[in-house]
């Protein structure tokens, strides 16, 4: 437990330094564009990885695991909460507009017009490591790397602002496990008629 708080504490440095260096020095900013063939390949990978079908994937995830073995995914779901609320702050905190568009800095409620860190990155990275299995753990990770180079390379985000959200979803799923055991959620996980066994 305590390894896995160090090793989120040391990618959120992490996400805190790129940012920063992104932030800085702008010659960091390089977009990567894909040729045009490619694109709609690539659009389909950013529908899959955007909030709304991600969570509505966890959300039946949730209520299936539930229905079928009364057990609820609490890390997942943590983890999942936790990326994406980290990630609305860091966007607004550095302020970055994304490539190939002008944003107005500071303004709250137009989060998603900031490109550090990539959302796509940050919750996609956010979920393999609290799913057991081993297989779909790499699938996913797989994934959600090609999430975040599709997002380079549709020139929505640059190569620091997938870096950063890969770092802070990875993070996130570190530290949500131990959330999740503090606030004795983890009997969730374990499904309700073990516990009452």
């Amino acid at each position: 437990m305590r390894r896995s708080i160090y090793a989120s504490m040391a990618l959120y440095a992490v996400v805190i330094a790129l940012g920063a260096a992104e932030k800085l020095a702008p010659q960091l900013r390089v977009p990567f564009p894909a040729p045009s063939i490619y694109r709609p390949a690539l659009d389909v990978l950013g529908i899959l990885g955007s909030v709304e079908v991600v969570w509505a994937v966890a959300i039946a995830y949730a209520a299936y695991s539930y229905l079928r073995w009364r057990r609820l995914p609490a890390t997942l779901l943590a983890s999942l909460l936790l990326a994406e609320v980290l990630d609305g702050v860091l966007k607004v905190s550095f302020s970055i507009c994304r490539p190939l568009e002008s944003c107005q800095p500071y303004r709250i409620l137009a989060v998603d017009s900031y490109s550090y860190p990539s959302g796509h990155s940050t919750r996609t990275f956010s979920i393999p490591l609290t799913v057991r299995n081993e297989v779909a753990r790499w699938a996913l990770f797989a994934f959600a790397a090609a999430v975040a180079v599709s997002r380079v390379l549709v020139e929505v985000h640059y190569p620091l602002d997938v870096m950063g959200g890969a770092s802070l979803g990875i993070a996130s799923s570190l530290v949500a496990g131990p959330i999740v055991r503090r606030l004795g959620l983890h009997e969730l996980e374990s499904g309700v008629g073990e516990r009452v066994q």
